[in-house]
Parts: structure tokens; sequence; C-alpha cells
């Protein structure tokens, strides 16, 4: 099993935790800080800006569909410090915030290792 974990303090602009082989071989977490966001409107059930938080694993062959969800951001995201983290198993990937599951995904889980990256866009 393979893990990663990023604590967070004062959460202003979009940020991302990545890991990454290959556009077919990557799982996310990111935290869009803009609610109107496409990005954010896109993930039903949670329409209208209102999914702070989403977690990808992107396709993994031509013709796939992305396996992804969101969750609302804590009330709190901008003014303490959380821990985002998410474990990769053979078969599985599950993501958590502050030590809770938010999400376990099944489909288009990475096979290859690659490298752990973070993100942040202004």
């Amino acid at each position: 099993m393979s893990w990663a974990a990023y604590p967070t303090k004062k959460l202003t602009l979009p940020i991302g935790m990545f890991f990454y082989h290959s556009d077919s071989q990557e799982s996310d977490i990111e935290h869009v800080t803009n609610a109107s966001a496409s990005a954010n409107t896109a993930l039903a059930p949670y329409s209208h800006g209102t999914v702070p938080l989403q977690f990808t694993n992107q396709a993994n062959a031509t013709g796939v569909a992305e396996t992804h969800t969101g969750a609302p951001s804590s009330a709190n995201a901008t003014t303490l410090a959380h821990e985002y983290r998410w474990d990769w198993a053979p078969g599985s990937t599950a993501f958590y915030v502050d030590g809770l599951l938010q999400a376990n995904f099944t489909s288009n889980v990475p096979t290859t290792a690659g490298r752990y990256m973070f993100n942040n866009w202004a």
C-alpha cells in the first residue's frame, strides 16, 4: 500500500495533490476554492458551485470515463489546518479528510508506480 497526506492551513488558492505516472495512471485530490468554477458545477449531485473538494481516478483507457466524486469542504477550511490523504492499494483508492473516509474507488485505480505531486493555481 502507498499513501500520501498533506496538512493545510488557510486554503485561499486552488490546490491539488496528485499521484501521477501518466494521464492514464493518475489519482487526485483537488480543493477548488472558487465554488462557481465549472470543475465544481460539473459534479452531480453537488451542482451550482457547492463542491470545493474533488476526488478522482483518471480514466485508464481510451473511451473509459474517469471515476470521480465531490464533497463539501470543511466549514473552516480557510482558517484551520486539515489533513487530506489517499491510500492506494491494488484495486482500490481510498480518499480521506481528517481521517474520515470520503470516497473509495475500485475503478480506474492506477497500476503503475509514479510520483506524488503538489500543485496550486493562482
